[in-house]
């Protein structure tokens, strides 16, 4: 049927026709204006009444649509419903298909625009573009009319765009003189929605901009600045800069251009190439892939004539542009691989290109440096930690400073992440590199090394609060360069910053010493323009970032003074000091001690001098001067602010001490308490005690009464001023440590003056106060008391006054308190003194002979202490050292006592097997110790080991305390101790079979069994094999456990044999040496019976060929066996058999057989390294050594690498070491562990293959078509539907949603549709999600979902194995509408969806596994179903 335009244009003339459209638009029947000529070969454009009357309909609707309207312009669904309209896409056509219409239009459009940007101007522009750009250059001529306002731009933009497409269509261009350079202002609008219309009419009109460039000198030196400022906005409006990517796109890709004045003169500056710079190091992909096309282009049209220039960044020389053209495709392939399609193996292979393109001279480093910040800005981490490993390969450092950007941003942060400072043993491979990384990167810059030394102490300042460690290498890696050749470079600037470093604490106390002692370091480096002042007052700073501590610069002080000696003139110093004195204390000090600058002697100078530790013959007179008159209460009440700290001062002397009399200070006190002279008057005393013969006289009774003294002034004191009151206790508590040197408790029944302490302390927490220094001064006390008051005497414990029973409930009730919540670091202190106290051998001989009630809580305080020490030093090896002594001081006093020891062996077996924190932040605390002890540390620690010092003994000592502990403790304790342990832990059935946790901690009890079995009975030791281990080896999952267990039941066997009969544990043995249904069984009791026929040999037992000849009659068929282990287990362990026994066995043709065998497994033998079913076997005596039996023999016959204890610790902390020897490392015998297959290469490990390269040969053509988008409209997709939404792990929905996209699928549902932006979903899919349709149907709405599609004709299918599933081989055939229902990865489709499928598809297999994952079965059966539809 024709229509009606066809009609009209058969049986009409020309003439008519026009009368037809001009009554079509009286009637306002554009859709019949717009068919007759489509249909019709008639031309209007010169009737000039017909276009006005046309015009003046367009502009009628567009005034209805778009000016008369209220439209948000941030509602893109307004934006489409209003062009989808058909009117309007009717008026577009129009436009489209006459030239004097769409120039009446463009006029019309541009001054609506002009209006807009007048009215809107503060918004879309900054002012200094829109004032000296905008105005100058577009709207000086236009006039603004308010009848043209626009409240959406977007929409006219919209409307703009499809007037384009269908121009577009009839294969036609516009002249758009008047609205070109609109758009190219509105590129650069601050409004992204704008800015992105806007650039999206580029598509059209950049020819005519390109034409108009070149004729109007004026618009193309705008056109170009304007594309310059799109770039330079990027930080704060990203999408200008890919609004500059796709118009330069454009315009390099349309070969009708000639290039403009103006972008010739741009393209040969280096702000260009900086441009293109910033975008392939873009974090959005887009971007990368726009800057690479641009790039391509830029350097193919260079090679179309261009004359050669040169700027920081980019060269071009036309002679050399062959060699020129193939390293920069060299180097887009590379960028290719590691920035856009990025694939670990072919980055691999490619890494000796990578490196030897910063060895370049055409690529200048800047372009290299993208290379490894894309690299270490991938969303895959093997490609971050390759492009990591790469980075420390790079040998020219220089090439860094190309583009500090990168540096600043990318590559330090990269550097300093966590995840990479991993420890083997004492070191950080990471943190070696890092240091030489960064010593490299400041010698190398001789040019730029003030920018690169600022670019380092700017992101330390910037990662303030990141890994200490990754601070502490990068730090050091400064430090290391300066003191090498650059000994003095740091500026005025640098120290400012150093200041700012100092403001920063970690921690951890370890880290803190380490850092803050570089940074001091830093000042010995200074140049020689920096002013004593700022240097002085640098580290001032560090004191008072310290609150008033000289803790770190003390330990440097004498290399301070050294430095001011040989780099500063004195008399320069004097005189640019000298009229400071007197401002501030602390610079006073370092003015006199390092410049010897005079100072008066006054309180506050004397009172930082002894905080500093210092001391000056000078001013020691005064001093002494000061401490009579504060002594003898002469002292004003301001004299004794801070007072106490004058009594360290280093030049009293004893003479001093010996003549100070503090009797009328103590008056005063009693008298008129004041907590400022209580504080001198306590650390004074203690002087006396220390330094004198004589103290001052104070009745006992008068010591409890100052107590009440000290409370009835506090206790006018708000609750705010707890920390006073806190510390003033603590002072209080501080005076009863000195007092009781020198004065003794009484403990007579009716003047117990020790209870009455106890009760005085009790006080203090319950009540009265409860916080840290005090508690910390109370747990002092009791320490003491324990010390001094109870003691073993005849061997008895002497309880003078029964005091310790209180004693331990008040300090177990501070342990309760501390441990409520988590414990404060920095109350490490009072955390050790409590566990040292509660642990103290008189604590725990009391609870074994006195106070029954005292196991109980010193079981759960033992079980609590080792739960913390998971995370925190110095706790386990307190613990266990008290431990341990108390059973090697009192093991006498224990033998005999009928008790349960299983509260004290409990907390000791927990604290063996307890596994501390295996993260970098734990263990590197040992390593960073290591590196401030070898390379800090300085003549004035005297050797004196950071860790030590800051934590005590190593954390492994406490499993050699342990077991000290085990080894002297009497034989009923380790007999019960072996009982509770097989019946009440998991020491012989794991509870989880493959849990290397207890895997772990089974091995650690299993050790402690085999250290304590040759102590113990000879009839306990039957019964304990017997009864709990020879059934527990059948199942054994854990190879290391079962070494242990044959080690047990070995030398039970040994120890129980006779030569006349067999025992129950030698018969049990034999039945499963000849069953081959457990393979590994058969194996452990060959190596068994061999440990014990050789242990027999070797105690020169004669008579032991009874079990001899059993064992060679059942070794012999096992030699044959069908079952691959035992017959090459049977066959290896002749290696070791027939050397040891030849000379015993007489029958000539089984000695023939026996050594036939021998040899035969002597050819295949493989020395030194681990091999799976080699006959590893042990000595079971000469072995059992305590190093072998804690680690070291599981190292010399497995390729495991279980932890050891090593000789040098137990020779160091082992008190017992007759009980067992100690034995020997060997690290000679151990073996070595088999290869990883698996493993990733290194860069030196990858041998350099240039054809990975060319398998992208065609990439260096190959540009972004931006103008077709494939989009889901344009991809051609099935019918095929897949439910996804039970499936509920991101990275699987990624992987699905890729896969879906890949092949074509039609839809795609989830439960949630925001798990697209999931970090693991987009990980996996990366941007598939963009073009792959996808729905969210949630879990409750699938039945509702699956109904709706049955409706339209879709088969349902699920894939699930059911009894009636139908196999998916090549005989099945899908429906084209069909719907695949995935089920959950764990439990597959639920039940009642089962019910609504039409059937069950189940993938055919064939191999010993009956599932598989879910992205792999989803690409399996949508794989199936696309090679039948698509």
């Amino acid at each position: 049927m024709s229509s009606v335009g066809e009609i009209i244009e058969k049986y009409l003339s020309i003439k008519q026709q026009l009368k037809v459209i001009d009554e079509s638009l009286k009637n306002g029947q554009l859709e019949v204006v717009l068919e007759i000529l489509t249909v019709s070969d008639i031309d209007i454009s010169n009737q000039g009444s017909l276009v006005g009357k046309l015009f003046g309909i367009v502009e009628k609707s567009i005034r209805e649509k778009l000016l008369d309207v209220e439209i948000d312009d941030f509602n893109v669904n307004e934006h489409t419903s209003v062009v989808d309209e058909q009117e309007i896409r009717i008026l577009a056509q129009l436009i489209a298909k006459l030239d004097p219409l769409w120039k009446l239009f463009e006029k019309f459009s541009s001054d609506i625009i002009s209006n807009y940007i007048i009215e809107n101007s503060k918004k879309l522009f900054d002012h200094e573009y829109y004032s000296k750009q905008v105005v100058t250059g577009l709207i000086t001529d236009r006039e603004h009319d308010n009848g043209l306002n626009c409240p959406s731009i977007v929409l006219l933009l919209k409307l703009i765009e499809i007037v384009y497409v269908f121009r577009e269509e009839e294969e036609g261009t516009f002249k758009s003189q008047h609205l070109n350079p609109l758009l190219i202002a509105l590129l650069n609008s601050n409004i992204e929605i704008v800015s992105i219309n806007a650039s999206k009419l580029m598509r059209w009109a950049t020819e005519s901009i390109a034409i108009s460039c070149n004729n109007e000198p004026a618009f193309d030196s705008f056109t170009w600045n304007t594309v310059r400022l799109l770039f330079n906005d990027r930080t704060n409006h990203d999408w200008k800069e890919r609004n500059g990517l796709t118009f330069s796109l454009r315009y390099l890709s349309n070969n009708k251009i000639q290039q403009s004045t103006s972008f010739i003169s741009y393209i040969k500056t280096d702000l260009y190439w900086r441009n293109l710079q910033n975008a392939l190091n873009s974090d959005i992909h887009e971007y990368r892939k726009l800057g690479l096309s641009v790039l391509k282009l830029s350097i193919q049209l260079l090679n179309k004539g261009f004359e050669e220039f040169s700027v920081t960044s980019f060269t071009w020389i036309p002679k050399e542009s062959n060699k020129i053209i193939s390293m920069w495709q060299k180097f887009t392939t590379l960028y290719e691989i590691i920035a856009l399609d990025t694939a670990l193996n072919q980055f691999e292979a490619a890494s000796s290109d990578v490196l030897e393109i910063f060895e370049d001279i055409i690529i200048y480093p800047g372009w290299s440096m993208i290379l490894i910040s894309t690299g270490l800005k991938a969303t895959m981490e093997s490609v971050r930690k390759y492009t990591m490993s790469l980075v420390f390969k790079i040998q020219n450092k220089l090439v860094f400073s190309s583009n500090i950007e990168i540096l600043k941003e990318t590559i330090l942060p990269s550097i300093m992440q966590a995840h990479y400072y991993n420890t083997e043993g004492e070191s950080c491979e990471h943190g070696d590199k890092v240091v030489n990384f960064i010593n490299g990167l400041v010698t190398d810059n001789n040019d730029n090394r003030s920018t690169i030394i600022d670019t380092l102490l700017d992101i330390l300042i910037e990662q303030r609060t990141s890994f200490d460690a990754s601070r502490i290498y990068v730090s050091y890696g400064i430090l290391t360069a300066l003191k090498g050749k650059l000994s003095r470079i740091l500026n005025s600037s640098d120290l400012s910053k150093i200041r700012k470093l100092f403001e920063f604490e970690s921690e951890e106390e370890i880290a803190e010493i380490t850092i803050q002692t570089i940074f001091l370091k830093f000042l010995l480096h200074t140049n020689n323009e920096i002013s004593i002042i700022d240097w002085i007052s640098t580290i001032v700073a560090n004191v008072n970032c310290n609150n008033g501590s000289y803790y770190y610069i003390s330990i440097l002080l004498e290399d301070f003074k050294d430095y001011a000696i040989t780099y500063f003139e004195q008399a320069t110093a004097a005189d640019q000091l000298f009229p400071l004195i007197n401002e501030n204390p602390v610079f006073d000090l370092f003015a006199n001690i390092l410049f010897n600058i005079p100072v008066p002697a006054k309180m506050d100078f004397i009172t930082e001098l002894s905080k500093a530790g210092e001391a000056s013959d000078y001013f020691n007179e005064y001093a002494s001067d000061i401490l009579l008159r504060l002594a003898t209460n002469k002292a004003t009440e301001k004299e004794y602010e801070n007072s106490y700290l004058l009594c360290q001062y280093k030049g009293f002397n004893s003479s001093i001490w010996n003549i100070l009399d503090l009797s009328s200070l103590y008056d005063e006190i009693k008298e008129q308490f004041t907590v400022e002279k209580f504080k001198f008057f306590v650390t004074a005393y203690g002087q006396l005690v220390q330094n004198s013969i004589e103290t001052t006289s104070c009745p006992s009774s008068e010591v409890f009464e100052l107590y009440n003294t000290i409370k009835e002034h506090l206790n006018l004191y708000g609750q705010d001023q707890f920390k006073l009151k806190d510390e003033t206790y603590s002072f209080y508590f501080s005076w009863l440590l000195h007092y009781f040197k020198t004065y003794a408790l009484s403990f007579e029944e009716n003047n117990n003056e020790l209870k009455l302490l106890v009760t005085v302390m009790a006080n203090n927490f319950n009540v009265d106060n409860g916080n840290y220094m005090a508690n910390l001064k109370i747990v002092e006390v009791s320490k003491y008391l324990l010390e001094n008051y109870a003691y073993v005497q005849d061997g008895k414990l002497v309880d003078n006054g029964a005091f310790l029973i209180d004693l331990f409930r008040l300090n177990e009730s501070i342990w309760e308190n501390i441990v409520s919540e988590r414990l404060v670091l920095k109350q490490r202190e009072l955390h050790l003194l409590l566990i040292e106290t509660l642990y103290h051998p008189i604590m725990l001989l009391n609870a074994s002979i006195v106070d029954k009630e005292m196991q109980t809580s010193i079981e759960s305080i033992g079980l609590e202490i080792v739960k913390q020490g998971y995370s925190r030093r110095g706790f386990l090896p307190l613990i266990t050292f008290n431990i341990s002594q108390f059973l090697l001081k009192y093991n006498k006093m224990l033998t005999g006592l009928n008790s349960s020891f299983w509260w004290l062996t409990k907390p000791m077996l927990s604290s063996f097997t307890q596994q501390q924190m295996n993260f970098n932040v734990f263990k590197l605390k040992t390593t960073i110790a290591k590196l401030y002890d070898e390379h800090l540390a300085g003549y004035q620690s005297k050797g004196k080991n950071l860790y030590d010092q800051v934590y005590g003994k190593p954390e492994l000592s406490a499993r050699v305390y342990l077991v000290d502990g085990f080894l002297s403790m009497p034989p009923s304790i380790k007999e019960e101790f072996i009982e509770k342990v097989a019946t009440e832990t998991n020491l012989l059935v794991p509870i989880k079979r493959t849990d290397g946790s207890e895997a772990l901690e089974r091995l650690f009890q299993w050790e402690l069994m085999v250290a304590c079995m040759s102590s113990i009975s000879k009839e306990k030791l039957i019964s304990l094999s017997n009864t709990f281990v020879l059934d527990s080896i059948v199942d054994e999952s854990s190879p290391l456990v079962r070494i242990y267990k044959e080690w047990f039941i070995a030398y039970e066997l040994v120890t129980n044999y006779s030569n006349t009969s067999s025992s129950t544990t030698e018969d049990y043995l034999f039945d499963h040496m000849i069953n081959h249904s457990k393979p590994i069984l058969v194996v452990s009791v060959e190596r068994i019976i061999y440990i014990t026929l050789k242990a027999l040999l070797d105690q020169n037992e004669s008579k032991f060929d009874r079990l001899l000849n059993r064992f060679i009659s059942t070794l012999l068929p096992n030699a044959s066996s069908n079952k691959p282990l035992v017959r090459h287990f049977s066959n290896s362990l002749m290696l070791s058999f027939w050397p040891a026994f030849e000379s015993l066995i007489s029958d000539v043709t089984l000695r023939a057989v026996l050594e036939g065998l021998y040899k035969n497994s002597k050819r295949t033998e493989l020395t030194g390294q681990y091999r799976s079913g080699d006959a590893n076997v042990w000595e079971l005596k000469k072995d059992l050594t305590l190093t072998n039996v804690f680690g070291v023999l599981l190292r010399k016959i497995t390729d495991h690498e279980p932890p050891y204890i090593p000789e040098e610790l137990f020779s160091k902390y082992l008190n017992n070491k007759t009980a067992i020897s100690i034995g020997k490392d060997e690290k000679c015998k151990w073996l070595k562990k088999r290869e990883n297959l698996t493993q990733t290469k290194t860069p030196e490990e990858i041998e350099s293959k240039t054809t990975q390269l060319q398998t992208k040969s065609g990439a260096w053509e190959t540009v972004l078509d931006i103008d077709s988008e494939k989009s889901d409209r344009s991809v051609t997709r099935s019918d095929l539907i897949v439910v996804s939404s039970l499936v509920d792990k991101p990275p699987n929905l990624g992987g699905i949603c890729r896969l879906c996209d890949v092949l074509g699928v039609g839809l795609l549902t989830v439960q949630d549709i925001r798990v697209k932006n999931h970090p693991q979903f987009k990980n996996v899919a990366v941007t598939a999600d963009r073009w792959m349709p996808m729905e969210e149907v949630p879990i409750d709405g699938i039945i509702e979902f699956m109904r709706a599609k049955k409706k339209e004709g879709y088969t349902l299918i699920g894939l699930e194995q059911t009894d009636k599933s139908i196999q998916l081989n090549n005989k099945y055939t899908f429906p084209k509408k069909s719907l695949i229902l995935l089920g959950t990865e764990a439990h597959g489709i639920p039940g009642h969806l089962l019910s609504e499928l039409d059937l069950c598809l189940e993938i055919e297999q064939h191999g010993v596994i009956r599932s598989m994952n879910i992205q792999t079965a989803t690409a399996v059966i949508v794989y199936s179903y696309t090679v039948q539809h698509m």
